[in-house]
């Protein structure tokens, strides 16, 4: 769920109606709870919707473990207008999974500077290897600057006031710096993880 400035919630998962109407993995509500019939994203998603994120402007991102979106192939992030349509200036990097496991987004964090932290499980953002964490620049492509290899599944993000990023999951803490590289101070703590 993410709620809105104006009082209304997006609320995403694993279902195919809202107050009896056709809603696949994301709708909006008002405030008092009705479905908000101005949000509209289409034929929705083919698979569950994990995570949603606001960006400033009132875009939303979402990701999940789905590959279609109203019916154009996303693998699982997509960006929708405020009204609920899928964003065509927003391509983003392919998640993919060279493992048995299918590739699945599950925390989405947008940055001050608008790049997007994605989190998951998943080996790959565009065909080079990224073990379920990376970053992407506004526009959905890969920021090949960000290289962090953690070795388990990334479960959630935040973003400290310094620019710090938080990251949890089932993986062993290691000290990177904002960009993802080793940290090159003992003193200085850029990246933190928990458990």
């Amino acid at each position: 769920m993410a709620m809105q400035t104006d009082g209304k919630v997006l609320i995403a998962g694993s279902f195919t109606t809202v107050q009896g109407e056709s809603r696949n993995g994301i709708a909006r509500l008002n405030p008092d709870g009705s479905l908000d019939s101005e949000f509209n994203p289409g034929g929705g998603l083919d698979g569950t919707t994990r995570v949603v994120a606001l960006q400033p402007d009132g875009k939303i991102i979402v990701g999940g473990d789905f590959q279609n979106v109203d019916g154009a192939p996303f693998s699982c992030v997509v960006r929708l207008l405020s009204n609920g349509p899928v964003d065509s200036t927003f391509v983003p990097a392919l998640v993919t999974s060279s493992v048995a496991t299918p590739p699945r987004v599950a925390t989405l964090n947008v940055q001050p500077d608008g790049k997007i932290v994605i989190g998951g499980i998943f080996t790959h953002l565009d065909g080079i290897s990224h073990v379920c964490v990376g970053r992407v620049e506004g526009n959905g492509k890969l920021d090949g600057s960000f290289v962090l290899r953690p070795n388990n599944i990334v479960l959630s993000s935040a973003n400290f006031s310094n620019g710090d990023i938080l990251l949890g999951g089932g993986f062993k803490p290691r000290r990177r710096d904002r960009q993802g590289s080793r940290s090159k101070s003992q003193q200085r703590r850029h990246f933190r993880s928990i458990l």
